[in-house]
């Protein structure tokens, strides 16, 4: 048995975060929810920030109403993922297989 992985996701919608364990759950990666920004920096100081390995971060595609995950690093400060996000919404594959890309 290889160990836990953990990642966080940053958003406000809480079925979308129970969607997304749930999916998860399966996989044996551990879900931290954090509902703000705010919230998901005290998580990671709490938690010690090598723990976790991907956040995920809902966030509005530039000019346009789309809204998509976007992957960050912890610890990380720039943003070299940027071209690479999930679309919302998506199934549980699509989701599997882009974390599958950035793990």
């Amino acid at each position: 048995m290889g160990t836990m992985r953990t990642i966080m996701v940053v958003d406000d919608e809480q079925a979308l975060q129970d969607t997304i364990a749930r999916y998860l759950a399966e996989e044996d990666i551990q879900v931290l929810a954090a509902a703000t920004n705010r919230d998901a920096v005290s998580q990671l100081e709490d938690k010690k920030e090598h723990e976790v390995e991907l956040i995920l971060v809902n966030r509005q595609i530039p000019g346009t109403t789309i809204r998509a995950l976007y992957p960050v690093r912890p610890g990380e400060k720039t943003q070299d993922l940027q071209e690479t996000f999930l679309f919302k919404p998506f199934t549980k594959q699509q989701l599997l297989s882009f974390l599958h890309n950035q793990l």
